[in-house]
């Protein structure tokens, strides 16, 4: 269960990063006013969107577990330059900074059910993909505020929230590759 909980993160930590801590962040640091972050985060809900269905196709064509772990590293790749886009303070880079980092986490999740789905043996299914989920997201809830302090320990920098999104993405991409790792296992041992 645990490899799950790693692997959906990116439901949580990054995505409230991306939205609730950005705002805070581009309003109270950056001095833009909050219909700009707000417009980035509905250009992000958009491109998450569609993320998602390429995601799930990547699931179907390479299997869950890699698509899960090589689209989180992809976001991992692209932490620190869509955080320097939101650093600039410029208001278009910000609304794609934001726009793109939170489409880049639809990839992810688009095939992340397939993966759980297939993790557990169907007696336990239901149960150790809500305990997963649910667990990710009680640890995810904290970003913001752990980003926050970040911030404020390192003088109002982007890149102490850039570290942070990529941490939790190669969280997700180490779940979705020990996802793959038990699946090959369990292959051999049947």
């Amino acid at each position: 269960m645990l490899i799950g909980v790693c692997a959906s993160l990116v439901g949580s930590a990054p995505f409230y990063l991306l939205t609730t801590f950005i705002v805070n962040f581009g309003t109270e640091t950056l001095h833009l006013a909050a219909g700009i972050l707000l417009t980035g985060t509905m250009l992000g809900a958009v491109l998450e969107g569609i993320a998602i269905f390429f995601g799930g196709q990547l699931g179907d064509r390479f299997t869950p577990w890699k698509a899960v772990g090589m689209t989180a590293l992809l976001s991992v790749v692209l932490a620190f330059p869509l955080m320097a886009l939101v650093g600039t303070a410029s208001p278009p880079l910000v609304i794609i900074g934001i726009g793109v980092g939170i489409g880049l986490l639809g990839l992810p999740y688009g095939a992340l059910g397939s993966m759980m789905a297939d993790m557990f043996p169907d007696r336990s299914r239901y149960t150790a993909v809500a305990v997963s989920y649910n667990v990710s997201g009680a640890i995810g809830g904290f970003a913001p505020s752990v980003a926050l302090a970040s911030v404020t320990v390192f003088g109002g920098t982007i890149w102490a929230t850039a570290v942070l999104l990529a941490l939790s993405m190669i969280i997700t991409a180490l779940g979705g590759i020990l996802a793959g790792r038990a699946a090959h296992n369990d292959s051999l041992t049947s």
